[in-house]
């Protein structure tokens, strides 16, 4: 089994004179034995791609339309970046440290990415880990542990 990881970063200028926005969307999959050069590239590629207009539709406002029924919109996905403010809804976004966190427990538990998202779009109403908010995160980080308690 291959295991594919694949990021991409942009900035983009914000509202304020002299400063940025950085957006970055960051995806792991596995990738079936047996693969050919080629097709281990297409997948590259077209994972990248993927994240790529993930990360420019975040930019520019606009909802991917990706027939998933809004699987990973948060619920303000309708407004853009700059009418939701720096932290989003109305408490502070997720550190990266805590995801970092959270994506670790996942891991150790045995728990895939898209476990990890379907469970925070159950509990917590969210489209994935970076659209939480900060005590959101903090209660996903305690399930996790009770979950390698148990």
């Amino acid at each position: 089994m291959l295991r594919l990881s694949c990021s991409y970063s942009r900035k983009a200028q914000a509202e304020e004179a002299y400063s940025s926005r950085s957006y970055h969307a960051g995806l792991e999959v596995e990738l079936p034995a047996g693969l050919t050069g080629d097709q281990i590239d297409d997948q590259v590629h077209n994972t990248f791609e993927q994240l790529r207009r993930a990360v420019e539709a975040e930019i520019s406002g606009q909802v991917p339309s990706n027939g998933d029924k809004g699987a990973h919109q948060s619920p303000d996905a309708g407004n853009s970046p700059a009418k939701r403010g720096r932290n989003g809804g109305n408490g502070r976004r997720i550190s990266n440290a805590q995801a970092k966190f959270a994506l670790d427990l996942a891991r150790r538990n045995g728990v895939t990415l898209a476990d990890l998202d379907q469970m925070i779009r159950d509990e917590w109403g969210v489209g994935g880990l970076y659209d939480m908010d900060a005590s959101s995160a903090s209660a996903l980080i305690d399930t996790l542990k009770v979950k390698k308690a148990a």
